[in-house]
């Protein structure tokens, strides 16, 4: 007794064949020499056809591999086997070739082509025709393709690679705008959230410090202090005063401290002794500044220093016009008036001095007057001078002097002879 075995079939889905494949030149020469009978064929049946691969189809394209309507229509212009062709020649024998666009042949054949192949098929072909067919010269194979047939099918290749690209390139598209998406949202939203988190985390961390070692900030503060009274006193015995003023006012700002404030004037007077001898520009947007404040906090040593850069000075010339101030004569005619124009500089800012003047002729005599008003710096005092009988003058020289009337001190000399 036999039990029944379960038969398992397994579906062949057909596919076309392509130069690509490894097995393409053998299965090519193996249909060339053994001719098959294809086991599907196509038919065109008006509303619906029959492709190579078996599947029914509506519309142009096969559902299942693909191949196009119009292209098998091409190939497989002759009779299905078994069928007696329409017409005969040369297609007859491209039918047999043509199999090798089907799928799925239920012929057999040895694994490798036979030399003896060519002439068993050469001679079925004299059995099967008809009486008659021997006096029938036979069609001469070109072994070259329909031309119809291959431009159909370079058409149906460039069209499968044009669709191949267009999926490329809507991939690509699909992918930048992705990418582009990806960064945006990154830009606009994750990196602001990241740092709108970090400075919770932050400001959070601060608060629990702040609540649980309340009493650590002051000595931190402390040590904080004593770091930049130290850090100034460095530079202060580097005599980098400017640094050690910075570090001393960082300081301050800590705790008020009267000893700290008497090391930034102590800096400040280092300045100011350090700079006090150098042209105007070398001495350095501060010095006035300084020399200024020691001078109204009355600074031990800064009198003379503030005396000595604030002094008064006055250039004299003298000719015989009230209104030239620009040129210095050396003789003038002694019956003429005599003017002397002084021009003050230096001073305080915004401050202004009493002045008198000393005019000695050239007999001896002198005489000594104050200006009416105060002068500033860059104002001009222009002193009169005549003989009041000109018969009776004397020639000689004639000698002027400015003073400063608080100090006494000389501001300015000049002299003229007279003739």
């Amino acid at each position: 007794m036999t039990k029944d075995k379960a038969v398992t079939e397994t579906k062949y889905i057909p596919r076309p064949i392509t130069p690509e494949d490894e097995s393409y030149r053998d299965v090519m020469m193996l249909f060339t020499n053994h001719p098959v009978q294809p086991k599907y064929w196509f038919e065109d049946f008006g509303d619906y056809w029959s492709c190579s691969c078996g599947q029914i189809n509506r519309g142009d394209t096969c559902s299942n591999c693909g191949l196009e309507r119009e292209l098998l229509r091409k190939l497989f212009i002759l009779h299905k086997p078994g069928e007696s062709p329409d017409e005969g020649g040369p297609d007859g024998e491209r039918a047999e070739a043509g199999v090798a666009f089907a799928q799925g042949g239920d012929g057999t054949s040895e694994d490798t082509p036979s030399e003896e192949a060519p002439d068993r098929a050469a001679g079925k072909k004299k059995e099967d025709a008809p009486c008659g067919a021997d006096d029938e010269p036979e069609p001469e194979e070109d072994g070259e393709p329909d031309a119809d047939a291959v431009r159909a099918a370079e058409e149906a290749d460039l069209r499968s690679r044009r669709r191949k690209t267009k999926r490329i390139m809507i991939i690509l598209i699909v992918l930048l705008l992705l990418l582009g998406g990806g960064l945006a949202f990154f830009y606009y939203y994750a990196l602001p959230e990241y740092h709108r988190q970090h400075d919770l985390r932050t400001n959070a961390a601060k608060d629990v410090l702040s609540h649980s070692l309340p009493a650590a900030l002051e000595p931190l503060d402390d040590i904080r202090f004593d770091a930049w009274v130290r850090a100034g006193d460095a530079e202060y015995n580097n005599r980098k005063y400017e640094k050690a003023i910075e570090y001393y006012q960082k300081a301050l700002d800590l705790h008020a401290d009267s000893n700290v404030q008497q090391k930034i004037l102590t800096a400040k007077f280092g300045y100011v002794t350090a700079n006090m001898n150098k042209d105007s520009e070398e001495q350095g947007e501060h010095f006035e500044d300084y020399l200024n404040e020691l001078h109204k906090k009355k600074y031990p040593g800064i009198q003379d220093i503030y005396r000595r850069h604030f002094s008064w000075k006055a250039s004299i010339l003298v000719n015989d016009d009230l209104e030239d101030e620009s040129n210095d004569e050396e003789t003038l005619d002694l019956a003429d008036p005599i003017y002397f124009h002084s021009t003050i500089t230096g001073g305080p800012p915004d401050d202004s001095v009493a002045l008198y003047y000393e005019i000695v002729w050239p007999d001896g005599t002198s005489e000594r007057n104050n200006v009416p008003s105060s002068r500033g710096s860059g104002e001009t005092v222009t002193t009169r001078c005549a003989y009041t009988a000109p018969a009776n003058a004397q020639e000689g020289r004639l000698t002027f002097k400015l003073f400063n009337s608080s100090t006494h001190e000389m501001l300015g000399t000049d002299s003229v002879w007279l003739e």
